[in-house]
């Protein structure tokens, strides 16, 4: 969703005199920060909660994926689905990415999972992160990132990750992933 499609349906509801949207759900991680152009700011500004889904980015952020490999079964195997995940993040630049992520969250003494979902639950204006996981360490990861406060050295270098990938020009007329 794009902000000014949240801003008409937030300017529809008052004009209706109804109750409008009380929050937002966008894709939002380390690797992945467009809402940060406009659809955060206006979030805050409206009151909105939001709650972001893949801040693992599919699991690319999870460290697992070596550069140059391919996906193993799993997220980026499964039919359609793993279609959409391998369009929205399997490329050389988000591999990079990731184990930059990885790299700096070792450094740091915490696991890349918990690293990525504590960076983006400390995000200005994020209420929650959709989180998944297959066994019990993985959940333990997710879980301990609501307690996880990012030394602001990791935050700033974490930051810089997403400024430093190549960009695609937005189009209107292709579909959103």
């Amino acid at each position: 969703v794009r902000a000014h499609e949240v801003t008409e349906a937030l300017l529809a509801a008052q004009r209706l005199g109804i109750t409008g949207l009380a929050g937002l759900q966008p894709r939002y991680s380390v690797i992945y920060r467009e809402a940060d152009e406009s659809l955060l700011p206006l979030a805050r500004l409206a009151g909105l909660g939001v709650m972001v889904y893949n801040p693992l980015a599919g699991g690319l952020l999870s460290g697992r994926y070596p550069e140059g490999a391919e996906p193993g079964a799993g997220r980026f195997t499964l039919g359609d689905t793993g279609t959409t995940y391998r369009r929205r993040y399997w490329n050389d630049a988000n591999l990079a990415a990731a184990r930059r992520a990885a790299e700096l969250a070792l450094a740091a003494g915490l696991s890349p999972v918990t690293t990525a979902i504590a960076w983006v639950l400390g995000r200005p204006g994020i209420s929650s992160a959709i989180v998944g996981a297959s066994d019990p360490g993985q959940l333990r990861a997710n879980l301990d990132a609501a307690k996880t406060s990012l030394p602001t050295d990791l935050v700033s270098a974490l930051d810089r990750i997403w400024y430093d990938l190549p960009r695609v020009p937005p189009s209107l007329d292709s579909p959103r992933l």
